[in-house]
């Protein structure tokens, strides 16, 4: 297969991935100005985490966000303290994580995923 004839082949799969990662890159840019204290999120087992706050900012209903762009922002003292008291149901503890590192993190997986799947397209 010629790398034109692969080009017109791309299954959807590897479209939406370009997309996400596009969408990644993006946000990623947006991000100048956020401080190095700023911007951590939870991440547990490499799914970033959102929650609920009540009105006294109490968390609960800890879930996947979707993404790093989606997750839940902390500084880093309150995301080192919240992160040990994350657990998924195989009793994995969440970890604390700068926003740009889970961005970097996850821009480079698509990237290796779509070299991937192009290869054996």
């Amino acid at each position: 297969m010629t790398a034109t004839t692969t080009a017109k082949n791309v299954h959807p799969f590897v479209t939406e991935m370009r997309e996400d990662r596009a969408r990644l890159q993006a946000f990623l840019s947006s991000l100048g100005c956020l401080s190095l204290s700023d911007g951590y999120i939870i991440r547990c087992q490499g799914l970033c985490m959102t929650f609920d706050v009540d009105g006294a900012g109490v968390l609960s209903n800890a879930r996947v966000a979707g993404g790093p762009d989606k997750a839940m922002r902390f500084t880093r003292n309150n995301a080192a303290r919240i992160a040990p008291a994350v657990k998924n149901g195989n009793g994995t503890v969440g970890e604390s994580i700068h926003v740009r590192d889970a961005l970097q993190e996850s821009i480079a997986e698509l990237g290796r995923l779509i070299d991937q799947l192009e290869a054996h397209a």
